[in-house]
């Protein structure tokens, strides 16, 4: 009766040395594929939402408050993007883990939207909104334009994915003082997403 061969002990143990190392390697790279691949979701919904803001921003003269359950409230400057008052699918306003985006407005924007080329008595009125939007990236420098008087562009609108293990963590990331709005952008390994439009670009977008 032919004898049956199997693995002895030290043969076990390497494969099993081969196994953890390919692992260890694979697991990883696997990881990192999935946050890009959200990533790239997330920035492709932004696109679109907004898109529907630049067109929303045409017809009403202003942008919309940020809302719950799709719909705004108004006076609010930092909450959920109002996706049904912009006709877009809550998929669609969505991040690449399903979650709502963040939207975050300069308060001027949601009455009367300032354009380039305002008179100068005009211009002046807006002057107590300077920097209402401050946006610093990972190392501390500021990303958004310094101030909005004389004519220059201004930060309008944020949008912001944040990953449900950073939640706890939202104070130290985007916080409200009167009317300033700072967003300290943590490092991209971190899986936050931002996207920010000045008012001139969402002029553009609509054309």
């Amino acid at each position: 009766m032919r004898k049956l061969q199997g693995f002895i002990l030290v043969e076990l143990a390497i494969a099993l040395c081969i196994l953890g190392c390919l692992g260890s390697i694979i697991f990883p790279l696997i990881k990192t594929s999935l946050m890009y691949k959200r990533l790239s979701a997330t920035q492709h919904n932004c696109d679109a939402v907004l898109r529907a803001l630049a067109v929303y921003r045409v017809h009403n003269n202003r942008l919309p408050c940020p809302g719950e359950n799709g719909v705004e409230i108004y006076g609010r400057t930092i909450g959920e993007v109002p996706y049904k008052d912009l006709f877009l699918e809550k998929k669609t306003a969505s991040d690449g883990n399903g979650n709502v985006l963040l939207y975050a407005v300069d308060s001027l924007a949601t009455t009367a939207m300032p354009r380039i080329g305002l008179e100068d008595s005009m211009a002046d009125d807006y002057e107590e909104f300077t920097n209402a939007i401050q946006i610093f990236d990972e190392y501390g420098e500021l990303v958004t334009p310094a101030a909005y008087a004389n004519g220059q562009d201004f930060c309008a609108v944020v949008l912001m994915s944040i990953p449900t293990n950073l939640t706890q963590q939202l104070s130290t990331i985007i916080a409200e003082d009167g009317d300033i709005i700072t967003i300290r952008c943590p490092p991209q390994s971190s899986g936050v997403a931002v996207r920010w439009m000045s008012s001139n670009n969402l002029d553009v977008l609509n054309r």
